[in-house]
């Protein structure tokens, strides 16, 4: 059996929360309010702002989905956790992509990165 060492967990684990506090910044300089919910149930996380409780509540569980909402758009990102890091992001709607671009691109440097 093969173990994962310490720190390429702790790195993995910070490249998720880098990954995921980009999306949650740039949503909501986009106007977006976010809700998370765990396995489908809403958290204490509704229509929130709040950068630092959105990243640890969506990182308290092992998937987590953002539900965003602005005055124009809606939409939602999934997020898995435990893989390998730069694939934080698993689906989102297609009409969030433009608010998500510079998410992305960290996501792909980050995978350039790693391998």
């Amino acid at each position: 059996m093969e173990f994962t060492s310490c720190s390429t967990v702790k790195n993995r684990v910070a490249m998720e929360k880098r990954i995921l506090k980009s999306a949650v910044k740039e949503l909501i300089s986009h106007g977006f309010t976010i809700t998370i919910r765990h396995d489908g149930e809403p958290t204490d996380i509704n229509n929130s702002t709040d950068v630092s409780a959105i990243v640890e509540e969506a990182h308290a569980d092992d998937e987590c989905q953002i539900d965003v909402k602005s005055p124009t758009d809606d939409g939602a990102v999934f997020f898995v956790y435990g893989n390998d890091g730069y694939d934080i992001i698993c689906d989102y709607t297609m009409n969030l992509e433009p608010y998500l671009v510079g998410t992305f691109a960290l996501a792909d440097k980050l995978k350039l990165e790693s391998n």
